[in-house]
């Protein structure tokens, strides 16, 4: 079961506790997302030079290659070994990686329902409770530890809203940027949010909504 906790609650939180930082990979090239531009693999090293993630013992990845290539930066700059786990992976929006007409067609229903599956893919609920698992497996084999999991931006936003509660909120994913940090807490089989997502400390800050085409903010309302 995955118990909420939305505050801090010194009562509640005695014994073993996992600081859990929750890293999206670095912005990628707008024709290759699966390959960080140059200014994607600057963000990470600006990430982990700036010490927001501090004293990483394991480093968890995502297997898709943005976040591996991501992971390989950081686990290069926090001397650790990075750990590739399938369950951390993005979305399933389809059988294949969508292309941006299909992200149009597919997006908009997904964000108005999300129970919503689109042909050979997951819904955003199924995403979250697949994520939530996959995060209570890694903080409870890490216990005690300070980790890190590199993951892609709407999954971030999914276990944003799993950890507050409540559905997950379109702006929290258009507005998380690429590089960004937050940080959390698992303690007694809870959650609690620490540091909400940052990317203050990069020079050259980059949003998701900064990089979606115009037809798809657009058929999102934006």
């Amino acid at each position: 079961m995955f118990d909420l906790i939305q505050e801090r609650d010194i009562s509640r939180v005695y014994g073993s506790r996992t600081l859990v930082y929750m890293i999206v990979h670095g912005e990628t090239l707008p024709e290759n997302p699966e390959t960080l531009s140059q200014r994607g693999h600057d963000q990470i090293i600006e990430l982990a030079r700036s010490r927001v993630a501090s004293g990483v013992q394991t480093l968890y990845t995502s297997p898709l290659k943005e976040a591996g290539a991501t992971a390989a930066i950081l686990a290069k700059e926090f001397q650790v070994k990075a750990e590739t786990k399938d369950c951390l992976s993005e979305v399933t929006l389809g059988k294949s990686r969508s292309s941006s007409k299909q992200l149009m067609d597919r997006l908009p229903a997904m964000w108005n329902d999300t129970n919503h599956a689109p042909p050979g893919g997951e819904s955003f609920n199924t995403a979250k409770r697949r994520f939530g698992d996959c995060m209570n497996g890694i903080a409870e084999k890490s216990t005690g530890g300070s980790i890190a999991v590199v993951s892609h931006p709407i999954v971030g936003a999914l276990f944003l809203s799993l950890v507050r509660g409540g559905p997950p909120q379109l702006e929290d994913w258009l507005y998380l940027g690429y590089a960004s940090c937050a940080a959390y807490e698992y303690a007694n089989r809870g959650w609690s949010l620490v540091m909400p997502p940052d990317d203050s400390y990069l020079t050259e800050p980059v949003s998701v909504k900064d990089r979606l085409p115009k037809d798809i903010l657009r058929a999102l309302g934006v």
